[in-house]
C-alpha cells in the first residue's frame, strides 16, 4: 500500500473517524476554570502522528513515493539510499510511523493520546471523548488533535502533569494564570 489516501481503498479501513473536543467542552471548561480559579496551560504535541506506530489493513506494510527533490535530500544525508533510486530520481521507502496525510494517521494518533492518558490515571469522558479528567491530581483536559488545553486545580498540579506528559510526548507549552474576570 503507498501512502495517499486518495489512491487507498477506504472500504479495506475500519471506522477510523477522529473525534475533536466539542465546543460545548471548551466553554465549559473556561467556564469551570474561571469559576475555580484555575491554572491553565496549552500544550502542543511535536510530530504527534509520529508518535503512532503505522497499521494497514491484513499487516500489510504502508509505503511512500518520494518524488526526484525529496529523493535528493534524502540521499544527501544517507548516500546508501543512492543505489535504491528508481528511473526517474523517485524513491519508495516502508514507513513505520503514522505519516500525517495518511488515511489513518489521526486516528493513530488520537488512540495512542488516549492510551496515554489512561496510563496518566485520566477517565475519558463517555459524552465527549476529547475531554479527559484525573480526579487524583484535579486536572481536565480537552484535546484537539495535536493540542491539549489543561485546567488544573494548582500551579504544583499543572507542572506535575506537563513534567510528566513531557517524558511521554515532545511538547511546546505556554502556561496562563487563572481567568480573570
Amino acid at each position: 500500500m503507498i501512502a495517499g489516501g486518495r489512491r487507498l481503498n477506504k472500504e479495506e479501513f475500519l471506522d477510523l473517524r477522529t473525534q475533536t473536543v466539542n465546543m460545548e467542552s471548551v466553554f465549559t471548561l473556561l467556564a469551570l476554570s474561571s469559576f475555580e480559579k484555575r491554572k491553565l496551560a496549552v500544550i502542543d504535541v511535536k510530530g504527534a502522528c509520529l508518535n503512532a506506530d503505522i497499521e494497514a489493513p491484513g499487516g500489510r506494510n504502508t509505503f511512500l513515493k518520494l518524488d526526484p527533490m525529496l529523493t535528493e535530500l534524502f540521499v544527501d544525508v544517507d548516500q546508501n539510499l543512492r543505489s535504491f533510486v528508481r528511473k526517474g530520481g523517485s524513491l519508495i521507502m516502508r514507513i513505520d510511523k503514522a505519516l500525517y496525510g495518511t488515511l489513518q494517521a489521526s486516528y493513530l494518533w488520537q488512540t495512542e493520546l488516549t492510551l496515554e492518558l489512561v496510563k496518566l490515571n485520566f477517565c475519558i469522558c463517555t459524552y465527549d471523548k476529547c475531554v479527559a479528567i484525573n480526579r487524583h491530581s484535579s486536572i481536565i483536559l480537552g484535546f484537539h488533535v495535536d493540542d491539549l488545553l489543561v485546567c488544573a486545580s494548582s500551579h504544583g498540579a499543572l507542572q506535575g502533569f506537563i513534567e510528566r506528559f513531557g517524558k511521554v510526548f515532545t511538547i511546546t507549552k505556554n502556561t496562563g494564570t487563572e481567568l480573570d474576570y
